[in-house]
């Protein structure tokens, strides 16, 4: 029965650890954990279809790490999506490195999120002292257009093509109020809204290139549905060899840890292996699986000592410790310190009577069960002779 109720309760654990494993999983995929545009969000406003959809033509990655870590930009496109226009600010460590990125040949793609008014600067961890505008530096200004409203709903504006290239469609659905004012020199537009208010443009870099632009819907689950647009999604990657999706901007980010290690070293199979003996030692020194020889059994009884009971064990406590000529003296001195107060005077001078008797015999003639029968007498008795 034992073995048993361990073997249902392990039974147990192990089915509450796999259900919630899989709520987990039922989550995870759908992805609405991670902000919009992730490339790890499965839904209409995640990135995860393009990811994919890459990673089968190309090598394909996720960058959740410091940025000291961003790898050569030769040959290489750095998606960053769904930025916020109030965040393109960065600590100088991070923009040299987007830089560097760049300038070694690298492609950055910048996607800004959906905005139809201009909002505050969200707070940030760092002084702003410390941060560097990355419209100041590459020479842009992010500003709003004024998009017609119909039922408190804005809107769509429609981009127009301005480079003669057949590739690109002529027009295009525009999904946001972003556009790029006050550009450097080294700016090319590539798309514009009404009156002609850039919305897609790009510059060389060094030996790279950096886009901007302000509408992330052509990136995301729901437009490579509906309406794919393959054209500019290939003059936005490029010719490149391989393709970053940036996820450090969002809040996704990869903590080291034992965890981290575990997964990038693929010790999955060793840490169910070591979980399943720990389960066998819990169950070892739970339960014998081996019963003991029928010899240590007959001997394990023989030394067995046979219990006594509490009044036994008082019994020889007192043995030990009272003469048998003291004995009824240390009982009738307990006896009046806890109990005497409740027994008349009477009776209490006739108990005394009977004591000073007994004391006056010889040692060898007292008798401790005869003075306690008669005590007991005297207490029981109702009336006193």
């Amino acid at each position: 029965m034992k073995r048993s109720a361990l073997i249902l309760s392990l039974a147990a654990i192990a089915g509450f650890i796999f259900g919630i494993v899989q709520l987990f999983n039922l989550r995870f995929e759908a992805g609405d954990v991670y902000p919009k545009y992730s490339s790890f969000r499965a839904d209409p406003l995640g990135s995860k279809a393009l990811y994919e959809s890459l990673e089968s033509l190309l090598p394909t990655s996720r960058h959740v790490e410091r940025w000291s870590r961003l790898p050569d930009g030769r040959g290489t496109t750095l998606l960053y999506l769904g930025a916020d226009p109030e965040e393109l600010r960065f600590p100088r460590h991070q923009l040299q490195s987007l830089e560097t990125f760049v300038s070694s040949g690298g492609r950055l793609v910048i996607s800004l999120v959906t905005q139809y008014k201009k909002r505050g600067a969200p707070p940030t961890a760092q002084p702003e002292e410390k941060l560097i505008e990355a419209g100041e530096r590459w020479g842009f200004e992010v500003k709003h257009a004024r998009l017609p409203k119909e039922e408190e709903r804005y809107q769509h504006a429609t981009a127009r093509r301005l480079e003669n290239d057949p590739s690109l469609p002529v027009e295009l659905v525009w999904h946001n109020a972003i556009y790029f004012d006050d550009l450097g020199a080294d700016w090319k537009s590539v798309y514009v809204i009404s009156n002609d208010l850039p919305v897609l443009i790009e510059r060389d870099f060094g030996s790279g290139q950096i886009i901007l632009c302000s509408d992330p819907y052509p990136f995301s689950n729901e437009a490579l549905l509906a309406e794919r647009q393959v054209g500019l999604l290939s003059r936005l990657i490029g010719p490149s060899h391989s393709i970053i999706f940036d996820e450090t901007h969002l809040g996704v980010r990869e903590e080291p840890g034992l965890a981290t290690l575990l997964r990038r070293y693929r010790l999955h199979g060793l840490t169910v292996a070591l979980l399943f003996l720990a389960l066998l030692l819990i169950w070892k020194n739970a339960d014998r699986f081996i019963p003991p020889p029928i010899e240590t059994q007959s001997n394990a009884r023989a030394a067995a000592v046979a219990g006594k009971s509490s009044g036994f064990g008082f019994v020889n406590l007192l043995r030990r410790n009272i003469a048998r000529n003291e004995l009824i003296g240390v009982c009738i001195d307990q006896w009046k310190r806890s109990s005497a107060k409740r027994v008349s005077r009477q009776r209490l001078e006739r108990i005394q009577s009977v004591i000073d008797g007994e004391n006056k015999l010889p040692a060898g003639q007292r008798d401790p069960v005869r003075i306690y029968r008669s005590i007991s007498e005297i207490l029981s008795s109702r009336s006193i002779s």
